[in-house]
């Protein structure tokens, strides 16, 4: 750790004494060392100078440190407005919103940003087709209740469609909310738009098509898909090609399995159309402030909750008579003498400009600074439940689908520090095995129930580890299931190598393993006076809830034992013998040892009841 140096070590006084004997060193010939004597006034002027001068040396201003951080990447962040989805209520023609229409809930206020046009289509049906023919299942989903678009099993080939009371007008952008079923025992890890630059392999590809007047089915062009093959809940954007003939009547979109390597089947809770997204801002009118010509001019705006981000501001220069765009910067001795440029300063409310060293001085005069764009927002606070949104310029009614979200509040100075110490303690490279078990269980898109790393293993090494390699590593990776023993597909596989290629060191080989699932019977000689169907029952569901096995956990009878005494009316254990149809070596006791890269799994479990 670097060491804190303290500059400012030394007072007055201290200061004075010591020059005082360094007197006797460098001038002997100096004998009147009295506070009247002159040189003694000059030493303590200079004392008085150093005391200051190392004063100011050992401060650190806040504009330092943040430079300080910007040199660990650590960025300064003005914060981020809250999002909500909506859908627009029951119209009756098409109906236009203009970018930057503000909706209202309560004292929040929200805005549309980008214009919409509003097509008064409905979704009229859904219907799936897993099983050879249609089946509508839209009451089904109106009354609660979920379906699985591809069927339970997720068969390639299988279909569903979305069927609307209006045809679509070709090379019009459209969107489609999917609400899917995400109420799992593990959570899907997120997946953010930077880790899709660096590739994701899909779980799932869906070919989507429409219908045509000829009754033909055509490929529809998908802009955006946030669902990701349907593995989240999102928005598809999409469009009718220009030169598409959409079916005028029972006009329908067609989306059909082509591949499958989900984790879990997709699951949809609820779709919809006519979506309209918004941003937790109320835009002001263009502001207008005078130039002192002084440097450093400040300016304070006449709001609190401000969107830094979004001012957008123009100095006017009479010289060539026109508006000039400035540029915010991080800090202004970055600037040169010339840069047309101002800083934020949100602890104050205010925006700052040069000194004509480090940024121009705006020219002297009356309204020649305005801010054409800015925008208010509760950043943070606006983080909340939205039901219904109204408008008091369009007639249009809004229903949020999503809590508004996503809002994050101005970075103070200590969160910053706070950061750099996460950043500094955060692995960048994998080393240890709690490094490549976090890394790999985090992967953006998969569902994982538990990571184990062996370290200088590799597949199909005997007597491990006894025996080891060099620079090799395995990691054994459980993917969530709904079934019993869960094992990676090939979509899971290329996301996880993705994953760790990031922080794999060059010299190591990284290998992705399932583990060796071992299929353990267990037999139980027990006794009780108590029903014996019924404590049967009791004695396998009580086994099968509490037992627990790890990677390279033996399967011991202690643990049955101790299960089998913690239940209700059995009276007295007789035997439990273990047995595995895989090669398994067992301990003199009778317990089975399990190698590190296997995983015991109880199969079949068989009571027998013993008679007085």
């Amino acid at each position: 750790m670097i060491k804190n140096l303290n500059l400012d070590d030394q007072n007055f006084d201290l200061i004075v004494e010591n020059a005082r004997k360094a007197i006797r060193k460098y001038a002997p010939y100096w004998t009147d060392e009295n506070a009247h004597d002159p040189g003694i006034t000059m030493i303590e002027l200079f004392a008085w100078l150093k005391e200051m001068l190392q004063y100011y040396m050992d401060q650190t201003t806040e504009p330092l440190e943040y430079q300080f951080l910007k040199l660990f990447g650590i960025q300064r962040d003005f914060g981020s407005p809250a999002e909500v989805i909506a859908k627009v209520m029951h119209i009756s023609d098409v109906e236009t919103l203009p970018h930057k229409t503000q909706f209202s809930k309560g004292r929040f206020t929200f805005e549309t940003q980008k214009a919409y046009v509003l097509d008064p289509a409905n979704i009229c049906d859904i219907l799936l087709d897993y099983e050879g023919h249609p089946k509508s299942i839209y009451n089904v989903i109106d009354n609660g209740l979920t379906v699985y678009p591809f069927g339970p099993d997720s068969v390639v080939g299988s279909s569903f469609y979305i069927q609307f009371d209006a045809p679509h007008v070709p090379d019009q952008i459209y969107e489609l909310y999917f609400q899917v079923y995400e109420a799992y025992e593990v959570k899907r890890n997120p997946i953010r738009r930077v880790q899709l630059e660096r590739g994701f392999s899909p779980l799932g590809t869906i070919h989507c098509t429409y219908k045509t007047e000829a009754g033909e089915w055509e490929p529809i062009e998908i802009i955006a898909d946030e669902t990701f093959g349907l593995i989240q809940s999102g928005l598809v954007t999409y469009k009718i090609p220009s030169s598409g003939t959409p079916s005028s009547e029972g006009f329908q979109i067609r989306a059909e399995l082509v591949s499958a390597d989900y984790d879990v089947p997709p699951r949809v809770i609820d779709v919809f159309n006519r979506i309209v997204k918004l941003k937790q801002t109320e835009t002001e009118p263009t502001l207008y402030f005078d130039a002192t010509g002084f440097p450093n001019q400040v300016i304070e705006l006449p709001f609190e909750e401000i969107y830094y981000p979004s001012i957008d501001l123009e100095v006017y220069d009479a010289e060539l008579d026109e508006w000039q765009k400035w540029r915010a910067v991080d800090a202004l001795y970055e600037a040169g003498k010339e840069d047309m440029c101002y800083t934020y300063e949100p602890e104050i409310h205010s925006l700052r400009f040069g000194d004509q060293k480090n940024g121009r001085i705006p020219t002297k005069g009356l309204n020649v600074i305005r801010v054409n764009h800015l925008e208010k927002s509760l950043l943070d606070l606006g983080n909340i439940a939205v039901d219904e949104l109204t408008s008091e310029t369009s007639s249009v009614v809004l229903k949020s689908l999503t809590y508004a979200v996503g809002g994050r509040g101005i970075k103070t100075l200590e969160q910053m520090k706070s950061e750099l110490y996460d950043q500094m303690n955060h692995t960048q490279v994998a080393v240890t095995e709690a490094d490549y078990e976090r890394i790999l269980k985090n992967t953006p898109g998969l569902m994982i129930e538990k990571t184990k790393c062996l370290p200088l293993y590799r597949p199909g090494l005997q007597d491990y580890p006894n025996k080891l390699v060099d620079n090799e590593v395995s990691v054994l990776v459980v993917p969530y299931g709904l079934g019993a023993q869960n094992r990676l597909n090939k979509a899971y596989i290329q996301n996880l190598k993705n994953e760790i290629e990031k922080y794999r060191m060059i010299t190591t080989e990284v290998h992705i393993l399932n583990p060796v699932y071992y299929d353990i019977d267990v037999y139980l000689e027990l006794k009780s006076t108590l029903d014996h169907e019924l404590m049967a029952k009791r004695v396998i569901k009580t086994i099968r809830t509490y037992y627990q096995n790890d990677f390279g956990q033996d399967i011991s009878k202690s643990q049955f034992y101790k299960l089998l005494t913690d239940i209700q009316g059995v009276e007295k254990i007789n035997s439990i013998r273990l047995s595995c149809l895989q090669p398994l070596s067992k301990s003199k006791l009778g317990d089975l040892e399990i190698p590190p890269y296997g995983i015991g799994y109880l199969n079949h479990i068989e009571v027998v009841w013993l008679e007085d």
